[in-house]
């Protein structure tokens, strides 16, 4: 990456007052040793913990950050699709903002992007048996997206990854539809590559798992295929407008 070109970090974040400092912290760590122009774009989706007001006092000391907060939870497609709305830099990269991601493994996906990849997702590498378990459903529907989409994406659910700006230009997406955004990548003939990443228990803060969401990701995934069976591209009613749900954007 040459030095006049700026990168852009999106972090949802939903009631992660005891995460958001430390991971600041670690990011700003990765991003200084990378000696590159960025921006970290903080996505408050509608929580009502202490995290909006910690943004804030981050914010006084760090021009590079942008706060971007929402008037309720809205959730992570929504997130995703303001931040890339607002990102000046060029890759992206989307990480979550519980710290069961490592900053470091940020130099990983850039290196991938330096080799032509438009996309490169994340591939969660754990030997932890309640996460192990915790997954289940989604590697259930990483076999049926792999399935479906001949994609070779061993993880759709991993929110860690990087794009160019060209794979999310003027796109937007439904609640959930941010994990198939490779999917319509490829449907454009974009090269979509993957990093193996480690993941960590989350050790602070309530997760905002659920298995409610798997039949959710199954009807998602075959709505997709149909589309690419019998459309050139996704139709619009799979796509939803985020501009309404912002409530404050602090650059």
């Amino acid at each position: 990456m040459s030095e006049n070109n700026k990168l852009s970090i999106i972090v949802p974040l939903f009631n992660e007052e005891e995460n958001v400092i430390l991971l600041y912290h670690r990011l700003r760590r990765v991003l200084d040793n990378l000696s590159i122009l960025y921006e970290i774009i903080f996505i408050d989706d509608g929580s009502t913990d202490g995290t909006y007001q910690l943004l804030r006092k981050l914010k006084l000391s760090d021009e590079n950050i942008i706060i971007v907060k929402f008037i309720r939870n809205f959730g992570q497609s929504a997130a995703f699709i303001a931040g890339f709305s607002i990102a000046s830099g060029d890759p992206v990269i989307t990480i979550d903002g519980d710290i069961q991601y490592d900053p470091e493994d940020i130099v990983l996906f850039l290196e991938k992007i330096r080799h032509g990849a438009d996309i490169v997702c994340g591939w969660r590498q754990t030997n932890s048996l309640p996460l192990l378990i915790k997954r289940c459903p989604s590697i259930t529907a990483n076999f049926i997206g792999s399935l479906l989409f001949g994609l070779r994406v061993h993880d759709f659910s991993c929110s860690f990854r990087a794009y160019k700006k060209n794979c999310y230009k003027g796109l937007t997406l439904r609640k959930g539809l941010h994990r198939f955004i490779p999917v319509i990548a490829k449907f454009n003939g974009m090269v979509i590559e993957e990093v193996k990443i480690p993941v960590s228990p989350r050790k602070r803060g309530l997760s905002k798992y659920s298995f409610l969401r798997f039949p959710k990701v199954i009807k998602d995934a075959l709505l997709l295929k149909i589309t690419d069976v019998f459309l050139s591209k996704p139709p619009e009613y799979l796509f939803k407008d985020a501009d309404y749900i912002i409530d404050t954007i602090i650059y």
